[in-house]
């Protein structure tokens, strides 16, 4: 848990999946961003998710 241990701090959360997904926010702007991913659902929602990032760079 990057929140939990102080490794990563709220304000470093520029938009969750859903956000970036639906276009609601930027992805990275500069290599020197990070993306982070941690998936905790179900196989199905793991692909579920996959298959939205992929639809949505394609736009």
């Amino acid at each position: 848990q990057p929140l939990a241990s102080g490794v990563l701090k709220p304000d470093a959360i520029i938009a969750d999946l859903h956000e970036l997904a639906r276009g609601e926010k930027a992805g990275r702007q500069s290599d020197g961003e990070i993306t982070l991913f941690k998936s905790v659902g179900a196989a199905l929602e793991d692909l579920a998710a996959g298959i939205a990032v992929y639809k949505a760079l394609k736009r």
